[in-house]
């Protein structure tokens, strides 16, 4: 079983689309999501290590790629430490 389809928090897949989206536009962020999802062999992003996963391969990229990557490992940090 691929990790994406463990039971996880779907709603964060939305909320890095969002992000991309507005940092690139639609087309772009899109696009650019499409390309990092199949990096990380993942179909969306579902968990807090999904997330991290993909933050990471978008760190790797230079520019202002890298610097929303960073933003996005911050995210998933900050998210794997609140309590359930």
């Amino acid at each position: 079983m691929p990790a994406n389809e463990t039971v996880g928090r779907p709603e964060l897949h939305d909320i890095v689309e969002a992000k991309l989206v507005k940092v690139f536009g639609p087309d772009r962020g899109q696009a650019l999501l499409r390309r990092l999802l199949a990096e990380a062999g993942l179909v969306e992003i579902a968990s807090e290590a999904d997330l991290l996963r993909v933050a990471e391969l978008l760190q790797t990229r230079p520019g202002f790629e890298g610097t929303v990557g960073a933003m996005l490992a911050v995210m998933a940090v900050v998210r794997r430490s609140r309590p359930r």
